[in-house]
């Protein structure tokens, strides 16, 4: 389930910055860590941090098992994204994972020309090649896409689809209930390509719900839950 949603959207947020200053996602360099659950039990920890500069953005993601499930099911992603950002179109130019479930390990590194991502594996079948994958989005631009603190404005935006040198799937977000205090936005997670027929007979389209604690015009991400075969899995602002 952990490796999934990261491939799909690698979702995460943040942590100790000024209530009136971009906690994820402003000008500099910032940072975010979420506690991970899987079915109400403590499974993981997730860190992010971004580093922007004008147009240009990198990210950086760290998630790991921790506690007892990490005594009996290791699980390690990192990955490391560059692009460009103008609103809310990302152009990324460069993603790299390294990640490791227990029982399989996967490095990767898409490389992108003229919006094509060209990942240096695509393995095993059915994993969908890169050729018709213009205009996608990587898993941690699609985290910083997400995660990033926002104003009001911006809120509940996000229209994604994400290639992970392996599969296909899509991010869409819409309006939940939005006041000047809080936010909620719903959503849904799509598989589209590159699945087993078994993970596609699991389910394809999962519900999602962000909700968000604004202060000083700044909305912040305090947790993500995604529904899966797998049961809830939560994330919440540390």
């Amino acid at each position: 389930m952990l490796k999934n949603f990261i491939a799909g959207l690698a979702f995460v947020a943040g942590l100790t910055a000024a209530d009136s200053a971009l906690a994820l996602g402003g000008n500099g360099k910032t940072s975010a860590s979420f506690n991970v659950s899987i079915a109400g039990v403590r499974a993981g920890r997730m860190d992010i941090s971004s580093n922007v500069s004008g147009k240009s953005y990198g990210v950086d993601v760290h998630l790991r098992s921790t506690g007892l499930v990490a005594a009996v099911a290791t699980y390690k992603f990192k990955s490391s994204s560059r692009g460009t950002r103008t609103g809310d179109r990302y152009s990324p130019t460069r993603y790299k994972e390294n990640s490791d479930t227990g029982k399989r390990k996967n490095n990767i590194t898409i490389t992108y020309s003229g919006g094509v991502p060209k990942p240096s594996v695509t393995s095993p079948a059915p994993a969908l090649g890169g050729s018709g994958q213009k205009g996608t989005v990587d898993p941690g631009t699609a985290a910083f896409a997400t995660y990033r603190d926002r104003t009001k404005a911006e809120l509940c935006n996000t229209r994604l689809v994400i290639y992970d040198g392996k599969r296909r799937t899509r991010l869409t977000m819409r309006p939940g209930k939005i006041t000047s205090t809080s936010a909620t936005c719903n959503g849904t997670f799509e598989r589209l390509g590159g699945f087993t027929k078994k993970k596609m007979a699991e389910g394809t389209r999962f519900p999602m719900t962000v909700t968000y604690k604004a202060s000083g015009g700044v909305y912040k991400v305090q947790s993500v839950v995604v529904k899966s075969e797998r049961g809830r899995a939560t994330f919440t602002r540390r």
